[in-house]
């Protein structure tokens, strides 16, 4: 059962991490993105592609 979660986990960090490359905003770095996804939703909007 743990390792089921664990894999859940890899696919949604693999998921995450392909949405934040595939975004054409202005180019900052992934770390970058995803710091500003946290704090901007209208930014995670875009990226997620709602």
């Amino acid at each position: 059962m743990e390792i089921d979660g664990l894999v859940n986990l890899s696919i949604v960090q693999k998921v995450t991490l392909n949405l934040l490359k595939r975004g054409k905003s202005k180019k900052i770095s992934i770390k970058a993105k995803r710091l500003k996804v946290a704090w901007d939703n209208d930014f995670l909007i875009k990226i997620i592609g709602i």
